[in-house]
């Protein structure tokens, strides 16, 4: 095979040429890193018909046919996201393959862009609100304590302090805010632009919670919370589906939540990868202080 641009791990030529011929995408030609995660590594995948993004998952937990018939699902609703064209296997890991999406993620954002992303937000969720309930995951809530108790014992003692914080959210949490299929992951780095038009929606990992959860994610990258940026995202997202009081008033409840979920995710990194311990970590420093801040604001 097939160790193209520092690959970290080989991927077998056979085995990627028969999934590739069992669903009649082309004949391989060669495969590039595009990042590689805790839950997940992507590739770049190039046949001779056209190009491919190759999702290779860390463990076999996740729901692929499941995704499958949502991401179509939205599709062929006019929404940006990845069709999934091929599910399989590849070194003994579970295996995508979808369509690449073009455009370039943006670094400064303008009212326009947020309103841009509300608005296809908003109709996004939706459309999911004619969608029943078949999402089996743990709730975001719960995740919580589950990824903070797998690592408790590994991290810097000023993080023990995220106990309570969940603690804290556990009880808080309204039960009643209107809830559906979201995106899950959305975010400045998972959104692609071409020419100044919004062309696709990365990472797509839909989980039944609260859609306000999804705009939680957005507003927590916002620079110092803009109020001119966030009402632009509400605004525009109001446009498509309306945000009820309760959802108006859990905003800085959720925001909360996304932050703490960030630090975990970034101390769970950091103890993948030794080598960037110190980096990841003072990313999750960073992270304290916004929760402070949120506190005192």
């Amino acid at each position: 095979m097939t160790q193209k641009n520092n690959t970290p791990f080989r991927l077998s030529k056979d085995e990627l040429s028969e999934l590739l011929k069992l669903h009649n995408l082309g004949d391989f030609k060669y495969v590039k890193l595009i990042s590689k995660g805790i839950e997940s590594s992507t590739f770049s995948l190039f046949t001779e018909r056209k190009s491919f993004v190759l999702s290779l998952f860390e463990d076999k937990k996740h729901n692929l046919k499941y995704l499958q018939e949502i991401s179509h699902f939205f599709v062929s609703h006019g929404f940006p996201l990845t069709d999934i064209v091929a599910i399989g296997e590849i070194s003994n890991k579970q295996t995508v393959i979808s369509s690449h999406l073009t455009g370039k993620v943006k670094s400064d954002w303008t009212s326009d862009d947020y309103e841009s992303i509300g608005f296809l937000l908003g109709n996004l969720h939706k459309c999911a609100s004619t969608l029943p309930n078949t999402v089996s995951s743990i709730p975001f809530i719960w995740q919580l304590s589950s990824i903070f108790y797998e690592i408790q014992g590994q991290i810097p003692k000023e993080f023990q302090r995220l106990e309570q914080e969940i603690y804290f959210l556990e009880e808080e949490w309204p039960s009643d805010l209107p809830k559906g299929l979201i995106h899950g992951d959305i975010w400045h780095k998972n959104i692609l632009f071409l020419d100044d038009n919004i062309s696709g929606l990365l990472d797509f990992k839909p989980s039944y919670e609260p859609f306000i959860l999804d705009l939680a994610n957005l507003i927590k990258g916002i620079p110092n919370r803009n109020p001119i940026l966030q009402n632009a995202l509400l605004s525009g997202y109001e446009i498509a589906r309306p945000i009820s009081p309760e959802e108006h008033e859990s905003i800085n409840l959720m925001v909360y939540a996304k932050i703490l979920s960030t630090i975990l995710y970034l101390l769970k990194k950091s103890i993948h990868h030794p080598n960037r311990k110190d980096e990841f970590q003072t990313y999750a420093f960073l992270g304290l202080l916004k929760l402070d801040s949120l506190v005192c604001a």
